[in-house]
This record gives structure tokens, C-alpha cells and sequence, in this order.
């Protein structure tokens, strides 16, 4: 029965953000009314505080994937400097992604924060998600923990060795333990692989 309730918020889940993919970036009443219906939810079941760490923590990402929007997509100039020009219509499009990345984020974290990971897991099942899908989305969910660790011990590691406040030294040993992040995450990824394959899997998941 759980996994039927699980499989019920999950619809709800992915119909709001279709619904809120749809919306045009220039009807901010419904980002409101949005904003507010999630907010107001979220507030209830959830600390302020957990709110804005989950839902900021992925804006980063966001904002690397269409930083150059508002300098490139538009005929109507906004803001002039040089040859640097900005866009009504790029910068437009640059909230209503931000808003929309921002709102699915939260609904997202409702979905979590509301289910136990197995419930939701049993939920995909129940709506006969595609069992590769499902596996996947299990082992991500088993190893993040992992590098989420080793990235914070690579980040005190870095820390104690390094003392300056030359910049281009910093951002070099930013990108390096970003790179050694990638290659330990292959080599994971391979290991589990190969012990799954010695295991006899055969792309189905038994429990």
C-alpha cells in the first residue's frame, strides 16, 4: 500500500513541472501562484533552513547551462556596455528557467522528503517504470553519499595545504579535484560493473 501512495505523490510530482515546463516565461502570476502553492507546502513539511540549502544547492548548475542567454537570444537591447549587450528577451528566458529549475527543485524535494527512498522505489514499480531506469536511479542513490564524502574530504584536504590568496591557484586546484572527482566516480562505476557481471546480473534487479 505504501508503494501505491508513493506512486500517486509521484504523479502529482512530475504532472506539476510538465505543467510548469509549459508555462510561458512572460506569465509571472502563474510562477506565483506556484511559488506560493510549493512554498506553502514546503514551509509546513520541511525547515526554512532545509528549503534553501536543497533547493540552492543545484543553482549553480543551472546558472552554468544558460549563463550566456541574455547576451545572445534577443533582437530588443536592454543594457548596453561596450560590446557587451543584454537582451529583453534573453534575460526573460534566463528567469523563467532559473524559476522553473528553482520551483521542479522544490517540488522534488517535497517528493523526497515526503517518501522514503524505498517507497519511492517501489512507486517507479508500480507505475511500470523501465527496470533499468529503476536500477540506476538506486545505485545513484547508494553511492552519492559516497563521493559527497570524498569531495568534502578532498575539500578539507585542500584547505590544509593551501594557504595563499593567489587566485589562479585556487581555481587550479578547484578544477583538479573536480577532474579527480570524474575519475574516481569512473573507476567506481566500473568496479561496480564488473562485480555485478561476476554476480551473474542479467539487467534484471532481484531482491
Amino acid at each position: 500500500m505504501k508503494g501505491q501512495c508513493a506512486h500517486r505523490k509521484i504523479i502529482i510530482a512530475f504532472l506539476s513541472i510538465l505543467l510548469l515546463m509549459l508555462v510561458p516565461p512572460e506569465n509571472y502570476i502563474i510562477f506565483i501562484g506556484y511559488i506560493s502553492v510549493v512554498g506553502i507546502f514546503s514551509i509546513y513539511l520541511l525547515p526554512l533552513s532545509v528549503i534553501i540549502k536543497r533547493t540552492l544547492s543545484l543553482f549553480p548548475f543551472v546558472i552554468l547551462l544558460i549563463i550566456f542567454l541574455p547576451f545572445k537570444k534577443g533582437s530588443i537591447p536592454m543594457f548596453k556596455w561596450y560590446n557587451v549587450i543584454i537582451y529583453y528577451e534573453g534575460s526573460m528566458l534566463f528567469l523563467s528557467i532559473l524559476l522553473k529549475a528553482w520551483i521542479s527543485i522544490m517540488i522534488l524535494t517535497l517528493l523526497y522528503f515526503s517518501s522514503p527512498f524505498p517507497e519511492i522505489i517501489k512507486g517507479f514499480k508500480f507505475l511500470g517504470i523501465p527496470n533499468i531506469f529503476i536500477l540506476l536511479t538506486s545505485i545513484m542513490y547508494r553511492y552519492i553519499y559516497l563521493f559527497v564524502d570524498l569531495a568534502k574530504k578532498m575539500e578539507t584536504a585542500r584547505k590544509l595545504k593551501y594557504f595563499g590568496k593567489n587566485r589562479n591557484l585556487y581555481i587550479k586546484m578547484y578544477a583538479s579535484s573536480i577532474g579527480l572527482l570524474f575519475i574516481k566516480a569512473y573507476e567506481k562505476g566500473d568496479q561496480i560493473y564488473n562485480a555485478m557481471i561476476l554476480r551473474g546480473f542479467d539487467g534484471e534487479e532481484n531482491n
